[in-house]
């Protein structure tokens, strides 16, 4: 285990146990075992979202490279900083 994915680890498996204390206390369904199944998926889900927003890794593809602009699809107009100016592309 690398030391700087240890906040990642602990915020995925905390987040995690918070949905599986979720999924006994509060969720009602019969069988038991489906809720706490789903709570604690959904807690893993949550806690992976928040650790990749906070470590800046991009959930889907690669992300924006160092240095390269985001660009805006052809045609659409972009606010011009704090002045609120439209400019086309």
């Amino acid at each position: 285990m690398h030391r700087h994915l240890i906040g990642t680890y602990v915020l995925v498996l905390g987040s995690g146990l918070a949905g599986l204390v979720v999924g006994v206390f509060v969720i009602d369904v019969e069988p038991a075992v489906i809720g706490w199944f789903f709570a604690t998926g959904g807690g893993l889900m949550v806690g992976a979202f928040v650790a990749a927003i906070a470590s800046n890794e991009p959930l889907v593809g690669r992300g924006a490279l160092p240095g390269t602009p985001i660009a805006s699809p052809p045609g659409s107009a972009r606010r011009d900083g704090a002045n609120g100016r439209e400019s086309g592309p």
